[in-house]
């Protein structure tokens, strides 16, 4: 392979969005006025790095408000918490830090409104994602979640019912479509509301453009980030391969060698300082931006 011809192409935009910047400044804002241990309901956002740094800094994470002394500090994750959690929270006079996304917050409104009107609710997504958990935990009536089309098949009829949907923020818009086109068959009534987040839209383009100019693409994020995995995905459905990793102790000469043209991006929760030791990595190896 000829160095010259040896080129890194970086996606723009990726990495943090403003909910995930605004879930850190947060927590470390936190940090600095208080005493720890402060506690973090789930992973804050879903990056296995941030968690660690966090951790090492004395935080503690945790997935049930039992595991929490009374009147302690804890901050709510970026995907948001269910009414339930919120009162836990309270009977145990807890003083809590509310990092939920802004766009997460807004789709609460929307599904409480929803649900206030009588409306049975059906949300697109992962329903063991935090999101999804804590957006179903604002609704009282009847809902379901669906990510699949056997999921609409099993839906009931609904007759004489309001029937709207929603969708979790994270999703690739171009890859639910033929879903959505079997929820309209079934209901033609149904009311919704399509849109996922901008940030997570801009990057699903951006990753477009990566995938033309590449011939391999590393998207850095953790595995278990939603809009990370769709970037991986939405890559390989356009025909170029690809890696999810969280580090660069991840990458392998076996997963580039044969390539000269390499792309880089990284998810929604992704730390930009891990973009540049992948960048660094390639440098050594003669690639070029």
């Amino acid at each position: 392979m000829n160095n010259q011809g040896k080129k890194l192409f970086l996606a723009s935009p990726r990495g943090f969005c403003s909910g995930v910047k605004k879930a850190i400044e947060l927590a470390e804002e936190t940090i600095e006025k208080n005493k720890i241990p402060i506690y973090i309901f789930n992973e804050l956002v879903h990056n296995k790095n941030i968690v660690k740094n966090f951790e090492n800094k004395g935080v503690i994470f945790v997935n049930k408000i039992s595991d929490i002394p009374n009147n302690s500090i804890i901050i709510f994750s970026a995907h948001g918490v269910s009414k339930k959690i919120e009162k836990l929270a309270k009977e145990k006079q807890l003083k809590v830090v509310d990092a939920t996304c802004p766009l997460v917050l807004n789709e609460h409104k929307k599904v409480v409104d929803l649900d206030k009107k009588g409306y049975t609710i059906i949300i697109i997504g992962n329903s063991q994602h935090p999101e999804i958990i804590g957006t179903l935990g604002q609704v009282k009536n009847e809902h379901f979640v669906i990510s699949k089309k056997s999921d609409i098949e099993k839906l009931p009829k609904f007759k004489n019912k309001k029937i709207a949907f929603l969708m979790q923020t994270t999703l690739d818009i171009d890859e639910i479509q033929g879903l959505l086109k079997d929820l309209y068959l079934k209901f033609p009534h149904i009311e919704g509301d399509s849109d996922v987040c901008y940030a997570t839209k801009n990057r699903q383009k951006a990753i477009a453009q990566l995938a033309k100019d590449s011939e391999v693409i590393f998207v850095v994020g953790s595995k278990n980030s939603s809009n990370s995995n769709k970037l991986r995905d939405r890559a390989e459905n356009l025909g170029c391969p690809a890696f999810l990793i969280d580090n660069v102790d991840e990458i392998t000469e076996d997963m580039f060698k044969k390539y000269s043209k390499i792309g880089i991006t990284a998810g929604a929760s992704a730390p930009e300082y891990i973009v540049q030791n992948v960048i660094k990595y390639f440098e050594n190896f003669q690639y070029n931006l």
